[in-house]
């Protein structure tokens, strides 16, 4: 029977292996190689099964690969140099370097301007990949942070329209006590920002504050510098524990241990420090923090599922997996129905903690490493070329080389000596580049970003720019040797033309201009697409006008404002005094401001009037108090009925107003005027209808409804102020301090900011993306300028005589610039037609990131090249005015 052949495809890929061998190796050794390979194979394969004959061959490849390493790695080292194989010595190498630095030394200039040009690849890249690593592929700073998970509800009448919505009461209690596959779960209060004033100081101090269960640090992995954590005894009402920072614990408490006991008085209460946390800590959600109090559990609100307030993060439990997980919580979402209508419409949705924190981030993020990967590209291009130019002035010399015995190796290392030490340079300038780039980058990184206190330029970062310019710099010398090892070189080292400088490889630098060029236009249109995007989300209608508009947050201590009535009469009382400030038009109060996302949602239901059955369907709404002038401050209009007034009363039937949108959805063409509500517990009556407010910057229409701060403050003592003016709004904040002095001078006005910035958070990953894109794509243009121009200034050196011979014969400089720009603009055009192509053909990553156009708009796609031909031209103007400056006499002379 005839032995069954090795695959073809396996015998071809082991002689390329071979092929790549040193010279003198491969030929004593590279036939035995493939002669060992085909006897294995017939002595055994028919044996075999499919797997095993397929296992054969990568293990041959595997095993060739790592004889070619050694072959390589010999020829280095100087093994084997002196027993005639031909194979080069570590001596060899080490006298290439000092050629290559002597070389160096006597072309600084182009030394120079490859290490800055790759550095600056190098560099960017450096600094995108260590935001990237933080961020994506760093492990969570927690103890086992793939344990994590986060927690939401859900409506499994809607799936897919409210699926993370935050957790109620009763819902957190399950989660604790009826689920075995979470060790621990951490519950907190985030849905407001909130504060407390620090007292017992010379000034006020606000701190960041942050109400958290029982379980809270033991679910992220940590305990406290000293003391203890907070226990389920804490989680009530009457409670007055704290649980401070290091900071404040060496700033206020002296940093003593036996300090631990004692005292601090937040928010005008004693409040007994029992733990001090490490600086190192930071909440996954909300960062660094201050003050950590114990979340009230057992209140009120214990058995009511339609207030979503709490967020959680669980730890599972050692064994456990999420399938566990989410087998229980099935369970859990099967009983519901038992609960009443508003918890049998709730279920549990399980993230992962990482994809939650970074799921939205890693498109936007990855978007912007492949930008700068393409940089890095179109750097390395630019390189080449010059490179090229470089090596096309020594062709005579490397012919001479070979016809006095020196091998293609020995010439490839020349190259390759070159371009990595080239190369390393450049890695050494980039690494100092990297870090003003990555503060820079976090200049204008989202607020949001996660893991932003955690970036910056360590170990992973460092060995990225040193093997990638080490690879680089093998990638580029390999590159630039190919045209220059040919038999060409044969024929060269007899030829008598000139002065013996070749005209080197004009087609190849060509094509690598175009590359240039190509790569340049679709990093400028994506650029463009993305500017287009961010003016559209800047010019949107938000239903709002934050121009001229101040907020800031006060924050009102129970032991001063335990009541309803109390908190009122402050924001009357601090509005008066901030009316009287010159140039102060409007004053308002809210629980949140406008166009910051989803907040306090609460079912809503239609009824046909008060203590009169409601709707059993519901919706998720968003409920806002607001008191003042708040609707005139932010100049949301009543488009019907009126806004609250004077006769709002708490002792009076609740009033709201509702957002058009939320009347379009309810009542349809139904008048809403005189329609009621039912809103968790209460009966509410339409006496306005508001246009609609955007719910964030690039979201829909919000549903909200607003009602009066005497009705529904409910003990809320986080107050977020706006004050319209017709001066600048920075300059009253000295004002508004004096103005909350006087009316109780412990408080603490806390960030004073334009509501238009406030507001413009909302776009920050889209300007983020949109800014580093230009700025990707403005180097992209310069360099590939830059390419153009040397291409072009070593062409018309080329024709120098031919330029001579034609301005003797009566050429005028005009015909000669013409010329040498045609030449350019020919380059320039294939090159963009390419660009666009490519831009248009990966246009859909751009998709998430685009608002309002089309991520192939047309406008991008046409103006990208338009401005890369310009610079072609620009490009190309000037080696041409320099030809025509040279006599013609000159030129004619020139060798």
């Amino acid at each position: 029977m005839t032995p069954r052949p090795p695959p073809l495809t396996g015998v071809r890929l082991l002689r390329l292996i071979v092929r790549l061998m040193p010279p003198g190796f491969r030929q004593r050794h590279g036939q035995d190689v493939l002669e060992c390979y085909r006897d294995a194979w017939d002595a055994e394969a028919e044996s075999w099964g499919w797997g095993k004959r397929a296992g054969f061959v990568v293990g041959a490849w595997v095993s060739t690969t790592r004889t070619l390493a050694g072959a390589w790695w010999m020829a280095m080292t100087g093994r084997g140099a002196r027993d005639g194989t031909g194979m080069m010595g570590g001596a060899t190498v080490r006298s290439e370097v000092r050629q290559t630095l002597r070389r160096l030394t006597r072309k600084p200039g182009f030394a120079v301007m490859v290490v800055l040009t790759l550095g600056m690849g190098i560099g960017v890249n450096t600094a995108v990949f260590t935001v990237l690593h933080s961020v994506l592929l760093a492990p969570l700073p927690y103890e086992d942070g793939e344990q994590l998970v986060r927690l939401y509800l859900n409506r499994v009448d809607r799936p897919g329209e409210f699926d993370y919505l935050n957790l109620s009461t009763p819902a957190i209690h399950e989660l604790r006590d009826e689920t075995p596959s979470l060790g621990s779960v951490a519950v907190l209060e985030n849905h407001t920002p909130e504060g407390v004033d620090l007292g017992d100081t010379d000034r006020p101090e606000r701190l960041r504050m942050l109400r958290v269960s029982a379980e809270y640090f033991e679910t992220f992995g940590y305990t406290p510098l000293v003391g203890r954590v907070f226990e389920r005894a804490d989680e009530v009402t009457e409670s007055r524990v704290a649980i401070v920072s290091e900071d404040v614990w060496s700033r206020h408490m002296g940093g003593r241990a036996e300090s631990l006991g004692s005292s601090l008085t937040l928010d005008g209460e004693p409040y007994r420090i029992v733990g001090v946390m490490i600086d190192d800590f930071e909440d996954p959600l909300e960062g660094a923090v201050d003050v950590w109090m114990p979340l009230e559990l057992y209140g009120e609100g214990e058995a009511y599922w339609g207030n979503n307030w709490l967020t959680a993060i669980g730890r599972l439990a050692p064994g456990a997996t999420p399938t566990s997980l989410r087998a229980e919580l099935d369970v859990l979402e099967g009983r519901h129905a038992l609960l009443g209508p508003d918890a049998a419409e709730k279920g549990f949705t399980d993230v992962p903690l990482r994809e939650d924190l970074v799921g939205s981030s890693r498109p936007m993020l990855l978007a912007v490493m492949g930008a700068v990967v393409v940089l890095l590209l179109l750097t390395a291009v630019n390189v080449t070329s010059l490179m090229l130019a470089g090596a096309a002035a020594r062709e005579r010399e490397l012919a001479i080389r070979t016809s006095i015995g020196a091998s293609r190796g020995v010439l490839a290392l020349q190259f390759t000596v070159e371009s990595v030490l080239l190369a390393l340079a450049g890695g050494a300038a980039g690494l100092v580049l990297a870090v003003v780039t990555l503060d820079l980058i976090l200049l204008v990184a989202p607020a949001d970003l996660p893991m932003a206190g955690r970036i910056r330029l360590g170990g992973a970062g460092i060995a990225f720019a040193g093997g990638g310019s080490a690879l680089l710099g093998l990638v580029l010398g390999l590159a630039t040797a190919a045209p220059f090892i040919g038999p060409r070189l044969e024929g060269l080292a007899t030829g008598t033309r000139g002065d013996g400088t070749a005209q080197g490889r004009p087609g190849l630098r060509a094509t690598l201009v175009r590359v240039e060029v190509a790569l340049a236009v679709m990093l400028l249109a994506g650029a463009g697409v993305l500017g287009r995007s961010l003016y559209n989300l800047q010019h949107r209608d938000l239903g709002v006008d934050p121009a001229s508009v101040l907020t800031f947050h006060v924050g009102l201590p129970d032991v001063r404002y335990g009541s309803d009535p109390l908190i009122h009469d402050f924001s009357e009382r601090f509005h008066a005094q901030v009316r009287a400030i010159p140039g102060v038009e409007t004053v308002g109060v809210t629980s949140r401001l406008p166009a910051l996302g989803s907040f306090n949602t609460f079912g809503t239901r239609r009824a046909d009037g008060p203590d009169r059955p409601w709707d059993v369907d519901n919706i998720s709404v968003n409920q806002r108090w607001v008191a003042g002038e708040y609707f005139e401050t932010i100049e949301l209009e009543i488009v019907r009925g009126r806004a609250f007034d004077a006769t709002d009363e708490a002792d009076v039937p609740y009033r709201t107003v509702v957002s058009q949108a939320l009347a379009d959805q309810l009542f349809g063409d139904e008048d809403p005027l005189g329609q009621w509500l039912y809103i968790a517990g209460r009966y509410t009556e339409i006496v306005g209808v508001a246009e609609t407010e955007a719910s964030t910057p690039r979201g829909p229409g919000a549903l909200v409804a607003y009602h009066h701060q005497r009705q529904w403050i409910s003990g809320s003592r986080e107050m977020t102020h706006v004050v319209r003016a017709a001066v600048p709004v920075a300059g009253l904040i000295p004002a508004l301090r004096d103005a909350l002095a006087r009316v109780d001078g412990e408080l603490v006005l806390n960030e004073p900011t334009p509501l238009t910035e406030v507001i413009g958070r909302g776009i920050a990953v889209e300007r983020f993306a949109a800014t580093l894109l230009l700025c990707f794509a403005v180097l992209a243009v310069a360099v590939a300028g830059l390419g153009l121009y040397g291409v072009l200034a070593h062409l018309v050196g080329q024709r120098r005589r031919e330029i001579g011979i034609r301005r003797a014969l009566g050429a005028n400089g005009g015909g000669v610039v013409a010329l040498v720009v045609r030449r350019g603009l020919a380059l320039a055009v294939t090159g963009a037609v390419a660009g666009v192509g490519a831009a248009w053909l990966l246009g859909s990553f751009l998709e998430f990131l685009v608002f309002g156009v089309s991520p192939r708009d047309p406008l991008a796609m046409m103006a990208a090249p338009a401005v890369l031909l310009v610079v072609a031209a620009l490009a190309s103007t000037l080696p041409a005015v320099r030809a025509t400056r040279v006599s013609p006499l000159t030129a004619l002379e020139s060798r």
